[in-house]
């Protein structure tokens, strides 16, 4: 393992390190196969704009459940608090292996809307279609100030809370963690987690802070 893969174990499996659960999302199946779903990790807006599958986007395939979002969040010093890494966590067993998440031609997804969130293709599509409505019934108007920028200064009243937010797709029983991506937009790395005989136990996102600061 490299010394970044062994780092990310650390920080993982770690006792000492304040991970905070920001709560259960569904990730659903996305065929007609009950066993089958995918978790992506991505800029939330990549398919409203122009969603490219294999560059936009961490692939990850494993069973349909409701698993549990993680953030790591530091005090970065001059630019204050951030989140510098983020996880979905789909088994409850130690993580013995980390591997990078192939998609595309490389290992990096871009965000440029500065946030990022786990998702499933069946609720990101339900997602990006709620933002269709919107400006089609809305056209002067900005989804993310109308939507997303009340909840976010709402839960600046927290520091547990007030880089990322919980947003119920109205009219359906799905929900999305939107969280800050590190330092803002840019091009970050997703990893695979594993445990014990190759059992999937996650998906991880390096916002690659440190290196950024």
């Amino acid at each position: 393992m490299s010394a970044i893969t062994d780092k990310l174990l650390t920080l993982i499996n770690g006792k000492d390190q304040k991970w905070t659960e920001l709560g259960k999302q569904l990730i659903a199946r996305w065929s007609s196969d009950e066993n089958n779903a995918n978790v992506i990790g991505a800029d939330p807006f990549s398919g409203f704009r122009d969603f490219r599958y294999s560059t936009q986007a961490i692939v990850f395939d494993l069973v349909p459940g409701n698993y549990s979002v993680y953030l790591l969040t530091r005090d970065s010093g001059s630019m204050g608090l951030r989140n510098y890494y983020a996880y979905i966590k789909t088994a409850d067993i130690p993580v013995t292996k980390i591997v990078r998440a192939q998609h595309g031609n490389g290992n990096s997804f871009v965000v440029d809307a500065g946030l990022t969130c786990f998702m499933d293709m069946n609720t990101a599509h339900i997602f990006w279609d709620h933002i269709k409505s919107f400006y089609a019934q809305n056209p002067d108007k900005n989804f993310y100030t109308e939507a997303l920028q009340p909840l976010f200064e709402n839960n600046l009243r927290d520091v547990s809370t007030r880089l990322w937010i919980n947003y119920l797709i109205p009219g359906t029983d799905r929900n999305i963690y939107l969280f800050q991506s590190g330092l803002g937009d840019g091009a970050y790395t997703g990893y695979k987690l594993l445990g014990k005989g190759g059992k999937k136990c996650g998906l991880m996102i390096d916002f690659d802070v440190e290196a950024r600061l």
